[in-house]
């Protein structure tokens, strides 16, 4: 982020631009922010934005922080506000002095809150942050590994042997490590596969708790976060034609919580695990009256889930 990038996203908006002067200051007081951030306001700020509306904590801490760097005070547009809110989650995201495991964890949280504007992003500003910050989200998946001992070799040499001394392999040979670390992930595959036989899948008829059930597996059992593969492309695999069957939130969340057994329900910690917390709760959503396809409602389910686990 530069002030210049800073200074034409503010005066896209404004009928009186500012100078790339002030743009540099501003942007300057945000990188003071980041060095503060944490979760909780990463989960403030970015929900604030999507709403249209501004933490009233960040406009007064901005401003403060303003007045002690410059010495004067400051007034600025409601959309000037909004802009910077948002810049400062941005400038966290792109910062290399905050730890990676924090950045993965704030780009899912902006990326769940975006739920908020599901069907409506008339009037959202900047929204080639928004995509830039969904990128920065670090998969921890590993690609297939292609090399010259097979799975069959790797096999026939492992299964029959009792002790890993037995089989002859260099336990620190990196090829040998990639090919069993390709194995596992081929494991995981295979459930995936196969799962759509399974009673448990089969036996529940609404294809919004069938995909419940399906991304609860993904991310809980088979800890597909360690799969280099998109959750959108095996989501589609398995429910085929499925996926385009559509209906309102509150509609979904009927079936799901009528067919999806309790003991899969997911119990949301995250505040941004909006999908969640209105499965664990009967209190009414500003999405129940918003449509979702069967994809979509997996997708959103399936990195809501993913910050529950983080860290698991």
């Amino acid at each position: 982020m530069t002030s210049k990038e800073l200074k034409e996203a503010i005066n896209a908006h404004l009928f009186v631009p500012i100078s790339e002067e002030l743009a540099g200051q501003l942007l300057e007081v945000a990188k003071v922010l980041v060095s503060e951030m944490g979760m909780e306001e990463v989960d403030n700020y970015s929900r604030s934005f999507f709403l249209n509306r501004i933490s009233p904590s960040f406009k007064g801490q901005f401003l403060a922080q303003y007045k002690d760097t410059y010495g004067e005070g400051l007034h600025l547009p409601s959309v000037v506000i909004e802009i910077l809110e948002i810049c400062v989650v941005l400038l966290m995201l792109e910062s290399d002095a905050v730890d990676a495991n924090m950045k993965g964890k704030a780009s899912l949280i902006v990326r769940n809150n975006a739920i908020l504007r599901k069907g409506d992003w008339t009037g959202v500003l900047c929204p080639e942050w928004i995509e830039k910050m969904y990128a920065v989200f670090p998969s921890k998946g590993s690609k297939a590994y292609k090399g010259p001992v097979t799975y069959e070799t790797l096999i026939k040499t492992i299964v029959p042997q009792n002790t890993w001394s037995e089989t002859g392999l260099d336990a620190n040979d990196q090829n040998v490590y990639n090919q069993l670390r390709s194995l596992c992930t081929s494991v995981v595959r295979g459930r995936l596969g196969a799962y759509p036989n399974k009673h448990e899948f089969n036996s529940i008829s609404s294809p919004f708790a069938q995909v419940y059930v399906l991304v609860e597996k993904m991310v809980r059992t088979w800890q597909w976060k360690y799969i280099d593969d998109s959750p959108v492309k095996r989501i589609m695999e398995v429910m085929g034609e499925k996926t385009k069957k559509r209906k309102m939130m509150g509609g979904i969340i009927e079936e799901v919580k009528t067919q999806v057994p309790n003991i899969t329900i997911f119990a949301p910690k995250e505040k941004s695990s909006i999908l969640l917390a209105r499965i664990n709760d009967d209190k009414k959503s500003i999405l129940d009256n918003r449509m979702f396809n069967v994809l979509e409602f997996g997708v959103y389910l399936y990195y809501e889930m993913l910050l529950e686990t983080y860290n698991d």
